[in-house]
């Protein structure tokens, strides 16, 4: 085995059987999301779990999004689901799939997408669909550091339907692969992002808009804390499998980016604390 074969064994996990769970229907859901069973990074050990493939234009992309925003995650405190680039035979999808349309008809190649273990994907309770539990995610204990992190990376896509509920006020959150403004930033860089406002901070706004004084105020507490006392920098494995496919330059730079932006962060955060202010005002 050459060596970059084996740095991509070292790297990649390896899925082995999949089946449908999610299939892309059109613009708004442009990925398959699958449940089965797969290889972990150099094949330590087999897993039962979830993949997600993208479209080919925006795999490379979408796959790092998804590993980066976990490095963060777990760097400001957030429990994250283990999350790793994945090899998908294209024999365990072709039949199953829509975006598989998007890849060569004559390729062999495997599909890179991404595995994650959010438990066992017959424990996992369900997605969060429901306005009826938003108390129940207002009283989990890491909501405030959520909303400062959805904020950091600039995930404008957070919604009910990319938050796992785990149990009573128990969430895991899912599918921040359209982090920096859903950019393609490895192609167009970050400049002018460091201070720009997420608008469409769903947790934010929530949190700002209601009634719970204390729980705004532990998310300006949280972004105060990620400003002065959090340094965020790339694991080895992440900086590996950029290089492997291309792009450890823009990785670095995006670590850098981070640690600029969270400087503005308790005052991104302010501003939806003024906003949440002016919204209580007038519907009171």
């Amino acid at each position: 085995m050459s060596g970059l074969a084996q740095e991509r064994e070292r790297l990649i996990g390896h899925a082995e059987a999949l089946a449908p769970v999610m299939r892309a229907k059109d613009s708004d859901v442009s990925n398959d999301v699958f449940k089965g069973l797969f290889a972990l990074p150099g094949l330590s050990r087999r897993e039962k779990g979830f993949v997600k493939i993208f479209p080919r234009a925006e795999s490379h992309l979408l796959v790092l999004n998804e590993i980066l925003s976990h490095r963060v995650a777990v760097t400001c405190g957030i429990p994250s689901p283990y999350t790793f680039p994945i090899a998908v035979p294209r024999c365990l999808v072709e039949k199953q799939s829509r975006v598989i349309d998007t890849y060569d008809p004559d390729g062999n190649e495997c599909i890179l997408g991404v595995g994650s273990l959010d438990g066992n994907p017959g424990q996992i309770s369900q997605k969060v669909n429901a306005k009826h539990v938003i108390p129940q995610l207002m009283s989990w204990r890491y909501v405030a550091a959520a909303a400062a992190f959805d904020e950091l990376i600039g995930n404008g896509d957070r919604h009910l339907g990319n938050l796992l509920r785990t149990g009573p006020s128990e969430f895991v959150l899912i599918d921040q692969e359209r982090m920096v403004f859903e950019r393609n930033w490895l192609a167009s860089g970050l400049d002018g992002l460091q201070d720009q406002r997420c608008d469409s901070n769903i947790l934010a706004t929530t949190v700002s808009e209601g009634p719970d004084e204390l729980l705004r105020r532990r998310m300006m507490n949280c972004a105060q804390s990620l400003m002065s006392e959090t340094l965020f920098a790339p694991a080895e494995h992440d900086l590996a499998f950029a290089q492997v496919i291309g792009v450890e330059g823009r990785v670095l730079e995006f670590f850098d980016y981070l640690n600029e932006r969270k400087r503005g962060l308790p005052f991104l955060m302010q501003w939806h604390l003024e906003k949440g202010d002016l919204f209580r005002t007038s519907t009171a």
